[in-house]
Protein backbone atom coordinates (compact mmCIF):
# COMPACT_ATOMS: atom_id res chain seq x y z
CA UNK A 1 0.00 0.00 0.00
CA UNK A 2 1.40 3.38 -1.04
CA UNK A 3 1.14 6.01 1.67
CA UNK A 4 0.07 9.34 0.07
CA UNK A 5 2.73 12.04 0.37
CA UNK A 6 0.28 14.67 1.64
CA UNK A 7 -0.91 12.27 4.36
CA UNK A 8 2.68 11.63 5.39
CA UNK A 9 3.33 15.37 5.63
CA UNK A 10 0.21 15.84 7.74
CA UNK A 11 1.29 13.02 10.02
CA UNK A 12 4.78 14.50 10.46
CA UNK A 13 3.29 17.90 11.20
CA UNK A 14 0.92 16.42 13.78
CA UNK A 15 3.77 14.54 15.47
CA UNK A 16 5.94 17.66 15.60
CA UNK A 17 3.08 19.63 17.10
CA UNK A 18 2.49 16.93 19.71
CA UNK A 19 6.16 16.86 20.70
CA UNK A 20 6.28 20.66 20.80
CA UNK A 21 3.28 20.83 23.14
CA UNK A 22 4.75 18.14 25.39
CA UNK A 23 8.04 20.04 25.61
CA UNK A 24 6.16 23.27 26.40
CA UNK A 25 4.25 21.58 29.20
CA UNK A 26 7.46 20.12 30.63
CA UNK A 27 9.18 23.49 30.55
CA UNK A 28 6.27 25.13 32.28
CA UNK A 29 6.38 22.54 35.06
CA UNK A 30 10.14 22.97 35.45
CA UNK A 31 10.36 26.77 35.25
CA UNK A 32 6.95 27.89 36.43
CA UNK A 33 6.63 30.11 33.35
CA UNK A 34 4.42 29.78 30.28
CA UNK A 35 5.97 29.73 26.81
CA UNK A 36 4.77 33.28 26.19
CA UNK A 37 6.34 34.45 29.44
CA UNK A 38 9.62 32.77 28.53
CA UNK A 39 9.62 34.35 25.08
CA UNK A 40 9.16 37.75 26.73
CA UNK A 41 12.17 37.21 28.95
CA UNK A 42 10.77 35.73 32.16
CA UNK A 43 13.80 34.37 34.01
CA UNK A 44 15.00 33.95 37.55
CA UNK A 45 16.56 37.07 39.04
CA UNK A 46 20.03 35.56 38.60
CA UNK A 47 19.74 35.94 34.85
CA UNK A 48 18.42 39.48 34.89
CA UNK A 49 16.05 41.04 32.34
CA UNK A 50 16.40 40.06 28.69
CA UNK A 51 15.93 43.23 26.57
CA UNK A 52 13.24 43.33 23.92
CA UNK A 53 14.21 42.51 20.32
CA UNK A 54 12.34 42.13 17.01
CA UNK A 55 13.07 38.40 17.22
CA UNK A 56 11.11 38.35 20.47
CA UNK A 57 8.11 39.85 18.66
CA UNK A 58 8.43 37.30 15.84
CA UNK A 59 8.61 34.40 18.29
CA UNK A 60 5.62 35.68 20.26
CA UNK A 61 3.54 36.12 17.08
CA UNK A 62 4.32 32.54 15.98
CA UNK A 63 3.51 31.15 19.44
CA UNK A 64 0.35 33.18 19.82
CA UNK A 65 -0.89 32.23 16.35
CA UNK A 66 -0.79 28.53 17.28
CA UNK A 67 -2.54 28.96 20.64
CA UNK A 68 -6.11 27.65 20.73
CA UNK A 69 -6.81 29.25 24.10
CA UNK A 70 -5.84 32.73 22.85
CA UNK A 71 -7.22 32.42 19.32
CA UNK A 72 -9.91 35.11 19.64
CA UNK A 73 -7.47 37.53 21.23
CA UNK A 74 -4.95 36.81 18.47
CA UNK A 75 -7.53 37.57 15.77
CA UNK A 76 -8.17 40.96 17.38
CA UNK A 77 -4.56 41.94 16.63
CA UNK A 78 -5.38 42.15 12.93
CA UNK A 79 -7.65 45.11 13.65
CA UNK A 80 -5.41 48.17 13.87
CA UNK A 81 -7.81 49.74 16.37
CA UNK A 82 -7.21 47.19 19.11
CA UNK A 83 -6.35 48.50 22.59
CA UNK A 84 -2.75 47.68 23.52
CA UNK A 85 -3.29 48.02 27.27
CA UNK A 86 -6.33 45.73 27.23
CA UNK A 87 -4.48 43.05 25.24
CA UNK A 88 -1.40 43.19 27.47
CA UNK A 89 -3.49 43.08 30.66
CA UNK A 90 -5.46 40.08 29.45
CA UNK A 91 -2.33 38.20 28.39
CA UNK A 92 -0.62 38.90 31.71
CA UNK A 93 -3.66 37.54 33.50
CA UNK A 94 -3.97 34.48 31.26
CA UNK A 95 -0.28 33.60 31.42
CA UNK A 96 0.36 34.70 35.01
CA UNK A 97 2.87 37.39 34.10
CA UNK A 98 3.38 40.02 36.78
CA UNK A 99 1.93 43.27 35.33
CA UNK A 100 4.93 45.42 36.33
CA UNK A 101 7.65 42.88 35.50
CA UNK A 102 10.29 43.09 32.81
CA UNK A 103 8.48 40.32 30.92
CA UNK A 104 5.30 42.42 30.91
CA UNK A 105 7.28 45.40 29.56
CA UNK A 106 8.68 43.23 26.77
CA UNK A 107 5.22 41.87 26.09
CA UNK A 108 3.92 45.40 25.66
CA UNK A 109 6.71 46.20 23.19
CA UNK A 110 5.77 43.11 21.18
CA UNK A 111 2.10 44.10 21.12
CA UNK A 112 3.05 47.63 20.05
CA UNK A 113 4.98 46.05 17.18
CA UNK A 114 1.90 44.07 16.19
CA UNK A 115 -0.28 47.17 16.29
CA UNK A 116 2.18 49.10 14.12
CA UNK A 117 2.16 46.37 11.47
CA UNK A 118 -1.65 46.20 11.59
CA UNK A 119 -1.74 49.95 10.85
CA UNK A 120 0.55 49.43 7.85
CA UNK A 121 -1.61 46.56 6.60
CA UNK A 122 -4.70 48.76 6.97
CA UNK A 123 -3.10 51.43 4.79
CA UNK A 124 -2.13 48.83 2.18
CA UNK A 125 -5.74 47.66 2.05
CA UNK A 126 -6.94 51.24 1.75
CA UNK A 127 -4.71 51.87 -1.26
CA UNK A 128 -5.77 48.62 -2.91
CA UNK A 129 -9.41 49.55 -2.38
CA UNK A 130 -8.95 53.02 -3.88
CA UNK A 131 -9.48 52.86 -7.67
CA UNK A 132 -7.60 54.94 -10.20
CA UNK A 133 -9.64 58.12 -10.66
CA UNK A 134 -9.14 60.00 -13.92
CA UNK A 135 -10.80 63.02 -12.31
CA UNK A 136 -8.10 63.12 -9.64
CA UNK A 137 -5.23 65.29 -10.85
CA UNK A 138 -2.81 63.48 -8.51
CA UNK A 139 -3.57 60.13 -10.12
CA UNK A 140 -3.16 61.53 -13.61
CA UNK A 141 0.12 63.17 -12.60
CA UNK A 142 1.48 59.87 -11.24
CA UNK A 143 0.59 58.13 -14.49
CA UNK A 144 2.42 60.76 -16.54
CA UNK A 145 5.42 60.57 -14.18
CA UNK A 146 5.55 56.81 -14.74
CA UNK A 147 5.79 57.34 -18.49
CA UNK A 148 8.39 60.11 -18.18
CA UNK A 149 10.60 58.02 -15.88
CA UNK A 150 10.61 55.11 -18.32
CA UNK A 151 10.49 56.78 -21.74
CA UNK A 152 11.41 60.45 -21.21
CA UNK A 153 12.26 61.15 -24.83
CA UNK A 154 9.19 59.47 -26.34
CA UNK A 155 5.98 61.40 -27.00
CA UNK A 156 2.81 59.31 -27.14
CA UNK A 157 0.77 59.48 -30.33
CA UNK A 158 -2.75 60.45 -29.32
CA UNK A 159 -1.83 61.94 -25.95
CA UNK A 160 -3.55 60.61 -22.83
CA UNK A 161 -5.53 57.89 -24.64
CA UNK A 162 -3.02 56.11 -26.80
CA UNK A 163 -1.96 52.65 -27.92
CA UNK A 164 1.57 53.79 -27.10
CA UNK A 165 0.91 52.93 -23.46
CA UNK A 166 1.67 49.42 -24.67
CA UNK A 167 5.33 50.44 -24.92
CA UNK A 168 5.56 50.19 -21.13
CA UNK A 169 3.26 47.20 -20.85
CA UNK A 170 -0.30 48.44 -20.51
CA UNK A 171 -2.92 46.52 -22.44
CA UNK A 172 -5.43 49.29 -23.05
CA UNK A 173 -5.29 52.70 -24.65
CA UNK A 174 -6.50 53.99 -21.30
CA UNK A 175 -4.22 52.50 -18.62
CA UNK A 176 -6.77 53.33 -15.93
CA UNK A 177 -8.72 50.18 -16.81
CA UNK A 178 -5.67 47.97 -16.15
CA UNK A 179 -5.44 48.94 -12.48
CA UNK A 180 -8.59 47.09 -11.46
CA UNK A 181 -7.83 44.50 -8.81
CA UNK A 182 -4.84 46.31 -7.31
CA UNK A 183 -6.20 49.85 -7.05
CA UNK A 184 -4.05 52.94 -6.87
CA UNK A 185 -1.41 50.96 -4.92
CA UNK A 186 -0.30 49.38 -8.20
CA UNK A 187 0.36 52.78 -9.76
CA UNK A 188 2.21 53.92 -6.64
CA UNK A 189 4.44 50.85 -6.86
CA UNK A 190 5.11 51.03 -10.59
CA UNK A 191 6.05 54.69 -10.23
CA UNK A 192 8.17 53.94 -7.16
CA UNK A 193 10.18 51.37 -9.08
CA UNK A 194 10.53 53.63 -12.12
CA UNK A 195 11.85 56.42 -9.87
CA UNK A 196 14.05 54.55 -7.38
CA UNK A 197 15.36 51.77 -9.65
CA UNK A 198 15.13 53.62 -12.91
CA UNK A 199 18.00 51.89 -14.70
CA UNK A 200 16.57 48.50 -13.71
CA UNK A 201 13.03 49.38 -14.84
CA UNK A 202 14.23 50.78 -18.18
CA UNK A 203 16.28 47.64 -18.77
CA UNK A 204 13.29 45.45 -17.95
CA UNK A 205 11.00 47.08 -20.54
CA UNK A 206 13.67 46.69 -23.22
CA UNK A 207 14.54 43.02 -22.64
CA UNK A 208 14.84 40.70 -24.41
CA UNK A 209 16.00 42.49 -27.55
CA UNK A 210 13.28 40.66 -29.52
CA UNK A 211 10.05 42.49 -28.62
CA UNK A 212 8.03 39.34 -29.32
CA UNK A 213 9.69 37.67 -26.33
CA UNK A 214 8.87 40.41 -23.83
CA UNK A 215 6.09 40.37 -21.24
CA UNK A 216 3.79 43.40 -20.66
CA UNK A 217 5.78 45.16 -17.95
CA UNK A 218 3.06 47.33 -16.39
CA UNK A 219 0.36 44.65 -16.38
CA UNK A 220 2.73 42.08 -14.90
CA UNK A 221 3.71 44.66 -12.28
CA UNK A 222 0.05 45.08 -11.34
CA UNK A 223 -0.18 41.32 -10.79
CA UNK A 224 2.96 41.47 -8.64
CA UNK A 225 1.28 44.15 -6.53
CA UNK A 226 -1.55 41.68 -5.93
CA UNK A 227 0.96 39.04 -4.79
CA UNK A 228 2.84 41.52 -2.60
CA UNK A 229 -0.42 42.44 -0.88
CA UNK A 230 -1.12 38.76 -0.18
CA UNK A 231 2.30 38.46 1.48
CA UNK A 232 1.75 41.56 3.61
CA UNK A 233 -1.79 40.54 4.63
CA UNK A 234 -0.55 37.05 5.55
CA UNK A 235 1.91 38.81 7.91
CA UNK A 236 4.90 37.08 6.33
CA UNK A 237 7.21 40.11 6.42
CA UNK A 238 6.20 41.51 9.80
CA UNK A 239 9.73 41.44 11.16
CA UNK A 240 10.95 44.02 8.66
CA UNK A 241 7.97 46.24 9.55
CA UNK A 242 8.36 46.15 13.33
CA UNK A 243 8.90 49.60 14.81
CA UNK A 244 8.10 51.37 11.56
CA UNK A 245 5.51 54.09 11.09
CA UNK A 246 2.90 53.82 8.34
CA UNK A 247 4.81 55.97 5.83
CA UNK A 248 8.08 54.08 6.30
CA UNK A 249 6.21 50.78 6.31
CA UNK A 250 4.54 51.53 2.98
CA UNK A 251 7.92 52.35 1.48
CA UNK A 252 9.20 48.96 2.65
CA UNK A 253 6.19 47.34 0.97
CA UNK A 254 7.12 49.22 -2.23
CA UNK A 255 10.67 47.87 -1.89
CA UNK A 256 9.27 44.36 -1.50
CA UNK A 257 7.38 44.91 -4.75
CA UNK A 258 10.55 46.03 -6.53
CA UNK A 259 12.49 43.01 -5.27
CA UNK A 260 9.70 40.70 -6.40
CA UNK A 261 9.64 42.32 -9.84
CA UNK A 262 13.41 42.00 -10.28
CA UNK A 263 13.22 38.32 -9.34
CA UNK A 264 10.42 37.75 -11.86
CA UNK A 265 12.39 39.45 -14.63
CA UNK A 266 15.52 37.44 -13.86
CA UNK A 267 13.47 34.23 -13.98
CA UNK A 268 11.93 35.27 -17.33
CA UNK A 269 15.34 35.92 -18.87
CA UNK A 270 16.78 32.75 -17.36
CA UNK A 271 14.00 30.60 -18.82
CA UNK A 272 14.61 32.05 -22.29
CA UNK A 273 10.90 32.07 -23.11
CA UNK A 274 10.22 32.38 -26.83
CA UNK A 275 6.87 34.15 -26.42
CA UNK A 276 4.20 35.16 -23.92
CA UNK A 277 2.61 31.69 -24.02
CA UNK A 278 5.39 30.57 -21.68
CA UNK A 279 4.40 33.12 -19.05
CA UNK A 280 2.07 30.89 -16.93
CA UNK A 281 4.87 28.35 -16.47
CA UNK A 282 7.43 31.03 -15.56
CA UNK A 283 4.93 32.71 -13.24
CA UNK A 284 4.38 29.45 -11.35
CA UNK A 285 8.13 28.92 -10.94
CA UNK A 286 8.49 32.52 -9.83
CA UNK A 287 5.79 32.24 -7.17
CA UNK A 288 7.53 29.15 -5.83
CA UNK A 289 10.81 31.12 -5.69
CA UNK A 290 9.14 33.93 -3.73
CA UNK A 291 7.34 31.59 -1.35
CA UNK A 292 10.50 29.61 -0.60
CA UNK A 293 12.70 32.65 -0.04
CA UNK A 294 10.26 34.52 2.20
CA UNK A 295 9.52 31.35 4.13
CA UNK A 296 13.23 30.84 4.74
CA UNK A 297 14.38 34.41 5.45
CA UNK A 298 11.32 36.60 5.95
CA UNK A 299 12.44 38.79 3.06
CA UNK A 300 13.84 38.82 -0.48
CA UNK A 301 17.23 39.34 -2.07
CA UNK A 302 16.90 40.60 -5.67
CA UNK A 303 19.30 39.35 -8.35
CA UNK A 304 22.71 40.99 -8.38
CA UNK A 305 22.81 41.58 -4.62
CA UNK A 306 24.00 39.48 -1.75
CA UNK A 307 22.24 38.45 1.44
Amino acid sequence: MVFPLFALRNLIHALRLLVYRMVKRARRLLTGHSQIARICGARSSAHGLIPHTPDMSSALWAEWRSSKALHSLFLSLRDANFDVHHVVARLCAEKRIAPHSGAAANLKMCVLHFKGVSEIVREVKRLVGAPFDAADARHEAMLEELWDELLPSVKRVGGRYSKDWGKIGFQQSDPASDFRGAGILALHQLRYMARTRQHVARRMISQPADEGRRYPWACVGINITVEAVKIVEARRIDRMLYGKGVEEGIELVHQLFCDMFEILHARWIEEGASNLLAFPKVWKLYLNDIDEQIGRTGGLVPPGTSA
